[in-house]
């Protein structure tokens, strides 16, 4: 669980995991330097439930080095995320862990979230309908590589998946756990559960608030994704190029926007959305 300056939600992400119907399981928290009085908060329910590890940032180190801490520490069976300001239902690990169980060539599994405001009220979404009900099982890297559809605190994984010394990518301030499941998926099945085991909270201080750094991110992480994976299908690779296009456009940048519409098209001669793209730039000018 990381956290930083999230005392006002703190409590109630706590014991969203310490009250688990499966309680064998450790929480780690790293506090990544909080100017509020998270790190009181911690060391008080620390103080009571020798479950809880405590790390402590002496500078804001950012969300991926606060993961990969806790990833370092943790001594589990399984891993997941909770951030310290979304809520895990109480029955969460419990039915995640008979899913993995019920199917052993399935290490990750994720499911549905219910969206609720910065006072804990739902708005009555789920995760799924903003991501277009989105919810493929299996070997989902293809589908991975368009769009992050999975939501961080409702995955749960096999310690078996970080063998290889897999940790978050700390370059990135934004979608560095898109990057991360796509790696995950290159390798591992993942298995969807339809169920709302998480409510996931936003607020001002959401990180797709950042409406211009969110796009530069995404922009990033899909050249990322089509210089990792050069292989990829050229359908895939065509929707990868148009969607950098799309994202340029949103920020003002027609050129660089221009440049790629025209690589998906390489790619895919039929991507009909880049050829109106360019045709509606065009008109305008």
């Amino acid at each position: 669980m990381p956290c930083y300056n999230h005392s006002r939600f703190l409590c109630e992400s706590i014991e969203g995991v310490l009250g688990q119907t499966y309680d064998n399981l450790e929480l780690i928290i790293v506090d990544d330097f909080s100017d509020d009085n998270s790190v009181e908060i911690i060391e008080k329910y620390k103080n009571i439930d020798s479950r809880i590890k405590f790390i402590y940032h002496s500078s804001n180190m950012g969300v991926s080095k606060s993961r990969n801490d806790a990833i370092s520490l943790s001594t589990g069976k399984y891993i997941a995320f909770c951030d310290a300001d979304d809520i895990w239902e109480r029955n969460k690990i419990e039915v995640q862990l008979e899913a993995l169980e019920q199917q052993a060539d399935y290490d990750v599994v994720y499911c549905d979230s219910i969206i609720i405001t910065e006072d804990s009220i739902p708005t009555g979404d789920r995760f799924s309908d903003i991501h277009n009900n989105r919810k493929p099982n299996g070997n989902i890297f293809n589908e991975l590589c368009l769009n992050n559809f999975i939501n961080t605190p409702t995955v749960i994984f096999r310690r078996i998946c970080i063998n290889n010394c897999m940790y978050f990518n700390e370059e990135y301030k934004y979608l560095e756990d898109w990057i991360y499941w796509l790696e995950l998926a290159s390798e591992f099945k993942f298995r969807y559960i339809d169920e709302p085991l998480v409510r996931y909270r936003v607020h001002n201080r959401s990180t797709n608030m950042d409406g211009h750094g969110y796009k530069m991110h995404r922009i990033k992480a899909y050249k990322y994704i089509a210089a990792k994976y050069p292989n990829l299908m050229g359908n895939v690779l065509s929707k990868i190029y148009y969607n950098i296009g799309v994202n340029y456009i949103d920020l003002g940048e027609i050129d660089d926007g221009i440049t790629y519409f025209i690589e998906a098209l390489r790619k895919n001669i039929f991507n009909y959305k880049s050829i109106v793209r360019l045709i509606l730039i065009y008109l305008k000018k």
